[in-house]
């Protein structure tokens, strides 16, 4: 016999699948956006002949500062979201 399922767990299913999703996006736009900002940093402070890597150090700081802000952000919006269900 075929059992059918309960909308309840297919709506929990679906929701974790959404969150699954939801967290690792977070941390592949962390990456990318660490990456792009390390990666122009390191292009300025070829371009100027730096003895110090000045730029690559102040990008990829001031990158990963403003994607930790912005993952704080996104999860605590999540957690209301889930909170409020």
């Amino acid at each position: 016999m075929i059992k059918k399922k309960k909308k309840g767990s297919q709506s929990s299913n679906n929701e974790s699948i959404n969150n699954l999703i939801s967290y690792s996006s977070l941390a592949i736009e962390m990456m990318i956006s660490i990456l792009i900002f390390s990666w122009l940093g390191n292009k300025i402070d070829k371009k100027l002949q730096l003895s110090y890597p000045i730029f690559l150090s102040l990008f990829s700081l001031s990158s990963i500062v403003a994607n930790l802000y912005l993952v704080i952000r996104k999860l605590t919006r999540l957690n209301s979201k889930n909170e409020i269900k």
